[in-house]
């Protein structure tokens, strides 16, 4: 039977399969009249629940003549609104991490598959003796009497530097089938690959796990500690890893919370895949992962029990106290891999205060050095005066793509480290990744002045003051500690969500007169975003045709 449409109903039908132009700008046309009911309710549809309303809600709003507080209530309780806050927070935190964004580290990303064996591409010269040489493929039957695999095949040639048989000579296994944590079915692996023995080879012989990279240390039971690209397996990790924030807003939108907690909680959610992550590819050590939440230990695994398919399922957990909301999820850590590129995105997006470069670019280098002090290094002043006291924040945390906090332990802003001071130099040892990757040593600096004064330190810590350098132990929820800055973020926050709603910029007159007003009824709702975003649906400027 054909259902009858009333014509009101009809036409607005027809209004929400139709593209409207662009919005007029403010200064070229003044607010026309009001859009009728049925048009705001599809108007205000697609705004909080990202859809054109259904039959029934729009014969609700005819029966009624006006979007009434009612309708918007049902909205907002929606499970629809919430999908809108996320999508919303993911462009503003950039969630996305992009297609070659690794997961883990090259020694941990699988290679292969398929009808050939897994193997790690990244650890071809320490289990085999040189890279490129994978494994044979032929069912491994031999193994030793600690059950790890006996080479197979013996290689004498120039390339080879040792391998797992120790001699000088390249070697090669076979595979072993292995149900790995992302799938129900065995697969091919490489037996060297594959182990999964709690300690490695050598005296004393190390504990395996992610950062281990040892011969007899594989990827671990279920192939825990390394990934592919492969059947989606890298792809789920980085759709976790960018969702992370956006539950965070959510949680804190939905729960009726300040705003400002999204940038100072201590809870997080993870789901399947963001379980495993934390649990056992995090971090470069044990103590970086046990430091990220609360009352984690390695050995009894007491995140949330979550299988790697629970994908759409989200718990919540309690983080260490260094944690400041979204902005040290490993998303978004992972995302903005330096302090800079931090501190970059959080004033665009949560300030409205972008780094603009000079429009006549930067000045030409004098001199046969340039200032290593962005501080005061010409044309990089004006923004860098403000961006290094705050990347300060992030200061324990690690970068390069790699996720953990540093303790006052292994990180001194007060006095420098003596492993990274007293390395790099004539007739000192080399120094560590860890020292040349955090901290300025002859590896990091060629400036002779930089290094007298500040070799051993971390980089973080250069060219800031006693009091600056305090931010690293304060953390990112320094950035919103005080009133001055909740105010700029406040201003920001309602100023990008009615752009967003708008569908234009503010006019000036708008950011002088209206913006003012709007960001102080905001902080009276306790900085409410769900009381922001229905009193901006009230707006005329919203309300009228554009």
């Amino acid at each position: 039977m054909r259902r009858h449409v009333s014509v009101p109903v009809a036409l607005a039908l027809a209004l929400a399969t139709s593209s409207s132009g662009a919005a007029p700008s403010p200064e070229v046309c003044a607010p026309g009249e009001q859009v009728d009911s049925l048009r705001l309710l599809r108007q205000i549809s697609l705004d909080v629940l990202g859809r054109i309303p259904t039959l029934e809600e729009y014969a609700r709003v005819e029966a009624a003549g006006a979007v009434d507080a009612g309708v918007l209530d049902q909205m907002f309780a929606s499970p629809e609104y919430l999908r809108t806050v996320r999508t919303y927070h993911r462009a503003l935190v950039w969630g996305g991490l992009g297609d070659d964004a690794r997961v883990v580290g090259n020694p941990r990303l699988l290679n292969g598959g398929g009808a050939t064996p897994y193997f790690v591409n990244g650890l071809q010269t320490q289990f085999r003796g040189r890279n490129g040489l994978s494994c044979l493929d032929q069912l491994q039957t031999s193994f030793d009497a600690d059950g790890r695999p006996v080479p197979i095949e013996r290689i004498t040639d120039a390339a080879c530097r040792g391998g797992f048989g120790g001699d000088g000579t390249c070697v090669r296994e076979g595979y072993v089938m292995v149900r790995p944590y992302w799938s129900d079915v065995d697969v091919k692996v490489c037996a060297f690959d594959a182990q999964s023995l709690a300690t490695g080879i050598g005296s004393p012989a190390p504990a395996c796990g992610v950062a281990t990279l040892n011969r007899g240390c594989g990827c671990g039971p279920g192939l825990r500690y390394c990934a592919t690209e492969r059947d989606g397996v890298s792809d789920r990790f980085r759709s976790a890893l960018a969702e992370e924030s956006v539950r965070i807003f959510e949680a804190v939108i939905r729960d009726q919370r300040s705003y400002f907690d999204a940038f100072t909680t201590r809870e997080s959610f993870v789901n399947g895949p963001l379980r495993h992550f934390y649990a056992h590819l995090a971090g470069a050590a044990v103590p970086l992962r046990a430091n990220n939440f609360v009352g984690y230990d390695p050995a009894l695994g007491n995140l949330p029990a979550l299988a790697f398919a629970d994908e759409d399922t989200w718990v919540p957990v309690s983080r260490g106290e260094a944690h400041a909301g979204v902005l040290t999820t490993a998303g978004f850590l992972l995302r903005m891999a330096s302090n800079r590129s931090r501190v970059n995105r959080f004033y665009t997006a949560f300030r409205c205060e972008p780094f603009l470069p000079l429009t006549d670019g930067l000045p030409p280098e004098t001199g046969t050095m340039p200032d290593p002090n962005l501080r005061t290094r010409a044309g990089c002043a004006d923004c860098h005066e403000r961006i290094e006291p705050a990347a300060a924040h992030w200061g324990r945390w690690r970068t390069q793509s790699q996720y953990g906090h540093f303790p006052e332990a292994a990180m001194s802003f007060t006095a420098p480290t003596a492993e990274c001071r007293t390395c790099g130099g004539a007739g000192q040892p080399a120094c560590s990744a860890y020292c040349n990757a955090y901290f300025i040593t002859p590896a990091t600096s060629a400036d002779p002045t930089e290094l007298a004064a500040w070799r051993g330190f971390p980089q973080a810590r250069t060219y800031l003051s006693a009091e600056e350098a305090e931010a690293a132990d304060v953390g990112p929820v320094g950035l919103v500690d005080s009133d001055a800055e909740k105010a700029r973020v406040a201003s920001c926050t309602v100023r990008t969500l009615s752009e967003h709603l708008l569908g234009r910029g503010l006019s000036e007159e708008e950011v002088v007169s209206w913006l003012p007003e709007a960001t102080a009824a905001f902080a009276a709702s306790g900085y409410r975003f769900t009381d922001l975003y229905r009193s901006l649906l009230a707006l005329p400027q919203y309300r009228n045709l554009r």
